[in-house]
């Protein structure tokens, strides 16, 4: 069986149409998605009870735990389910971007003062932060939350030099609902 120049012609041309006019209603139907960056500020958050007295602090150690680590934010779906957002992401890495307001946070603790990087005055005590969690809680069966988990060590630091373990802490789940 033969078909005719035209025929096929008529054929192709049929449907390139329809491939166009599928592309361009799939395009056209779907919001455009921008790429969003976010950045932490300093919640209220309830006070831990540690006497700290004339303590200067430095930060020796913010660490994220690996799975939470990435600039993209992680939001959890399930129980055992994750995924990362590639439209939304922190402005810096998370751990360069917490640094601020937990500085902020140590100071509303009673520190007499939170030394920063470069700073002149030396600490007498670092902390080593490590994260351990770090998403936004969209399961189910929770309501939205966004979900901080800090594990601290205070450690004496004369001269600078870091010692012996003053204090560990856990922070709990610190979680926030969202608005």
């Amino acid at each position: 069986m033969k078909t005719s120049p035209f025929t096929l012609r008529l054929t192709v041309m049929t449907l390139a149409i329809l491939a166009w006019a599928c592309a361009w209603t799939g395009c056209m139907s779907r919001p455009h998605l921008d790429k969003q960056t976010f950045s932490f500020s300093a919640p209220d958050i309830a006070p831990i009870t540690v006497v700290v007295g004339d303590r200067a602090l430095g930060i020796r150690l913010l660490q994220i735990a690996p799975p939470f680590d990435g600039r993209s934010l992680v939001y959890r779906t399930g129980d055992f389910t994750y995924v990362r957002d590639p439209y939304a992401e922190f402005l810096d890495s998370p751990a360069d971007e917490m640094m601020a307001p937990v500085r902020g946070w140590l100071r509303k603790e009673g520190f007499a003062a939170v030394v920063e990087s470069g700073s002149a005055l030396t600490p007498n005590t670092l902390v080593e932060i490590h994260v351990t969690q770090l998403y936004g809680d969209f399961r189910r069966s929770h309501p939205p939350a966004a979900v901080v988990t800090l594990r601290l060590l205070l450690l004496e630091a004369p001269n600078g030099v870091p010692g012996k373990a003053i204090h560990s802490h856990p922070t709990g789940n610190g979680k926030k609902a969202l608005a």
